[in-house]
């Protein structure tokens, strides 16, 4: 496995990562956001209950998107839209446009760690794509054990300091555009239709790894 490879397992670890991260960051700040909002603890739920609706719709589309159009085509823009919601999110001045930027920042959640294991699947040969798999399991893991405490700590400054986050997925995104490749090389044209989005439910494990 050359270094170029390896720097590509580095990109989709750290997309995993944030894609983990996403949910769990917030969790032990939704308390905190209930005086600042002037909304109940109820309404301050929907913070997560809007995004998570958000990213289960729409991965039910992506992978059909992708097919057609190319993953990395797919991915960037999953990382900016991510990443730009998040700053919105810090700047918002109430509940409901907090509301309408966290469902559009599902949107960019939704495509990150389910297109960068099909990007894995199709760079790597089998004992190559297990060891990025590896790689992916742990830093999902770890997104999942740290961001609490990041959130957690950043809301300590203000509770809208965590959503600051987000915005290093911009970065990534410039990083992805430049350095990885295209690996759905000749897309093809497919369309949406029922039984393919929900053939996407039978995928447990992806699931699992975003909620």
């Amino acid at each position: 496995m050359g270094n170029l490879t390896r720097f590509y397992i580095s990109i989709f670890s750290i997309v995993s990562f944030f894609g983990m991260a996403g949910g769990a960051l917030l969790g032990p700040v939704l308390p905190i956001m209930v005086e600042p909002l002037n909304a109940t603890r109820e309404a301050v739920g929907w913070v997560m209950a809007i995004y998570t609706l958000s990213t289960a719709v729409f991965m039910l589309y992506f992978g059909t998107i992708t097919d057609s159009i190319g993953r990395k085509k797919i991915l960037v823009p999953c990382l900016l839209i991510n990443g730009i919601a998040g700053f919105g999110c810090y700047l918002a001045p109430n509940l409901g446009i907090l509301l309408i930027l966290r469902f559009i920042q599902g949107i960019g959640i939704a495509g990150m760690i389910p297109i960068a294991m099909t990007m894995i699947g199709e760079l790597y040969d089998e004992v190559d794509r297990i060891h990025a798999m590896g790689r992916i399991s742990v830093t999902t893991s770890i997104g999942a054990i740290s961001a609490p405490f990041i959130g957690g700590s950043m809301a300590l400054v203000s509770w809208n300091y965590p959503f600051l986050f987000y915005m290093l997925t911009i970065p990534l995104a410039v990083l992805a555009y430049y350095i990885l490749p295209e690996t759905n090389i000749e897309p093809q044209e497919k369309k949406i239709t029922f039984k393919r989005m929900f053939s996407v439910l039978r995928n447990i494990n992806v699931f699992y790894v975003m909620f």
